[in-house]
């Protein structure tokens, strides 16, 4: 487990792809509900006015997201590079969001300043994951994210 977490900062830090990641079902959920439970913590510090069922948007963000990667990778024909990427996304999205949490908690004064960067931070390391993944160019790979944000946002909007 301590190695998965290391090999996911590696990742953040561009230093690594998904593809050195562990194949494992059981640490995709594992990071999944420690990202739920982040992010949910985050969504009550950032947002300011939370809407009705507001606690099913991160779930439904993995659901939507989980399919949209996996319809890409099928649609490129590598399937089997669903599991470590999805892992690399949440992870990484884990590492971040907790620091996010935590930058938020004890500076409230300029989270302002530091969130945009933590999202660009975020849209980079998850378009070098999606690239690595469909074996693109790591600008498509990042335009292929950003594509996802907006499409999976709008849904998650119409639906909660």
């Amino acid at each position: 487990m301590n190695q998965a977490l290391l090999q996911l900062w590696d990742v953040c830090i561009f230093r690594a792809g998904p593809q050195v990641l562990p194949n494992s079902f059981n640490l995709l959920l594992l990071l999944i509900a420690g990202s739920y439970v982040i992010d949910l913590m985050l969504m009550q510090l950032v947002l300011t006015d939370l809407v009705a069922l507001w606690y099913l948007r991160p779930g439904l963000w993995f659901a939507i997201f989980g399919i949209a990667i996996y319809c890409m990778l099928l649609f490129r024909e590598v399937p089997q590079r669903f599991l470590r990427t999805f892992i690399a996304l949440v992870g990484t999205g884990l590492y971040l969001s907790s620091l996010a949490l935590i930058l938020c908690t004890f500076l409230k004064e300029i989270r302002g300043l530091f969130m945009p960067a933590f999202l660009v931070w975020q849209l980079v390391i998850h378009g070098r994951i999606i690239a690595s993944a469909m074996q693109t160019k790591p600008l498509i790979g990042t335009m292929i994210t950003l594509v996802l944000v907006f499409v999976v946002y709008g849904i998650a909007t119409l639906l909660l």
